[in-house]
């Protein structure tokens, strides 16, 4: 969490820094006003986020079926997230699956069925809600007045597609290992019964 805290912080200090040197005549002068509209505009964007999450956190699990093909993972995709050594990093991204009742950063029982099969659901839910993210966090171009989208509702757009595209390839990374461990559960059930 505390990477992402300052990765916003250092990206509202360069939007503020940029605009105040370069183009502090489009704010009338005022390194504050500035100030206030990138914070404004981070404020509109989390917003943003946590408004689709929860529209997306309140659909049925049916649309989330680890078995529907949006979301499978290909080989191919898999070598892509190796390549990207996601194993040494993933725990530095903020995992805030606490929130919608169910953390995704460490698997509580392992031997469980239904707990994995939960645990794939939440991870295809994080999947849309950071897909959604991505999207609608562009919305934020039309909340900021139109001669600061270029610098400073766009900036902001950018981040937020960056810090919402990490955790996509952490959970697609995490998919074929998770369901391989429910073969392995489903297996041993097969064989006990």
């Amino acid at each position: 969490m505390l990477l992402y805290i300052l990765i916003i912080l250092i990206s509202m200090v360069l939007i503020s820094t940029f605009n105040i040197i370069f183009g502090l005549e489009n704010f009338n002068n005022s390194p504050w006003l500035v100030i206030g509209m990138v914070i404004l505009a981070v404020v509109i964007e989390i917003i943003i986020d946590l408004i689709f999450a929860g529209i997306i956190h309140a659909l049925s699990n049916k649309y989330f079926d680890p078995n529907k093909k949006f979301f499978c993972v290909s080989k191919k995709e898999q070598k892509f997230y190796e390549r990207l050594n996601i194993r040494k990093w993933k725990d530095k991204v903020i995992e805030l699956g606490a929130l919608g009742g169910f953390r995704k950063n460490k698997i509580k029982d392992q031997n469980d069925a239904n707990y994995i099969y939960q645990f794939l659901i939440e991870s295809n839910k994080g999947i849309i809600i950071h897909i959604a993210n991505i999207i609608f966090g562009f919305l934020i171009i039309i909340c900021i007045p139109i001669k600061y989208v270029l610098v400073i509702s766009l900036p902001v757009a950018i981040v937020n597609l960056f810090l919402s595209t990490l955790p996509i390839f952490i959970l697609r990374y995490n998919i074929p290992k998770l369901k391989i461990v429910l073969l392995r559960i489903e297996k041993k059930s097969s064989i006990e019964n």
